[in-house]
């Protein structure tokens, strides 16, 4: 569940940190706001496809690290792929909701997926264990992800394909060629195979993205690379 949500906390929490104080600002100019939230949500999505990526096709390996003990977890932790995926997304649009004076909609949201994953929670325990629990957190991450962006579009206006299109190539042009690679993988050593897949996960993911959506990549490194910057000064302070 932690590492579930690193996206949420390496790229949510930065991102959405800098930009709801420009949801805020924009709530009256429903175009300029519309972009911010595109860009915003767009960071997101590419940037978290890379970590749902990193995290499904290398849990093999990682497992394998961790010890014997934690191999029945694999699939339980492939499966929170999907929250990983969806979280931050949520956070995204709650954030927008929030920022244009309708907080009740996220509230509510909340409720509902309150409403849907104890039952759920409760019944695919009991059929499924540990698996049947991240398959409820996955259901219920996707009814607030439902909810949320349909609010949305009382506020912005935003094209789900251009959002969604390209890096989800991305995402099954890097996985195919990874999965097909498995007999590799399990004939090399775990401390070997792994930094070589998440490296070959990193290329094919961006270079795909650099061939189809250059400029939107130059504008993602430019948010990272101005977000990075405090923490760089502090490093330098600190050095000094």
């Amino acid at each position: 569940y932690e590492f579930a949500r690193y996206p949420r906390s390496v790229v949510g929490v930065p991102v959405l940190s800098v930009f709801y104080a420009t949801f805020a600002r924009l709530q009256a100019d429903r175009l300029r706001l519309s972009k911010a939230f595109f860009r915003a949500a767009g960071v997101i999505v590419r940037v978290g496809f890379l970590f749902s990526l990193l995290f499904i096709l290398t849990a093999p390996e990682f497992i394998q690290l961790l010890g014997e003990q934690w191999l029945p977890m694999q699939t339980t932790f492939q499966l929170m792929v999907v929250y990983t995926l969806l979280d931050p997304l949520g956070m995204a649009a709650g954030r927008l909701l929030t920022a244009v004076n309708h907080p009740e909609l996220t509230a509510r949201s909340r409720g509902i997926q309150l409403l849907i994953f104890v039952p759920a929670v409760i019944l695919l325990n009991w059929w499924q264990g540990i698996v049947g629990v991240a398959i409820a957190a996955d259901i219920m991450a996707a009814v607030g992800i439902v909810f949320l962006f349909h609010h949305t579009r009382k506020f912005v206006d935003y094209s789900m394909r251009v959002l969604f299109f390209w890096p989800t190539v991305a995402l099954a042009g890097t996985a195919v060629p990874v999965l097909l690679l498995t007999p590799t993988w399990q004939q090399l050593n775990p401390w070997l195979a792994l930094p070589l897949k998440l490296l070959l996960i990193f290329l094919l993911y961006v270079t795909i993205l650099w061939l189809t959506e250059r400029e939107q990549l130059k504008s993602i490194w430019q948010i990272i690379w101005n977000l990075a910057q405090p923490s760089l000064a502090r490093f330098r302070h600190r050095g000094d």
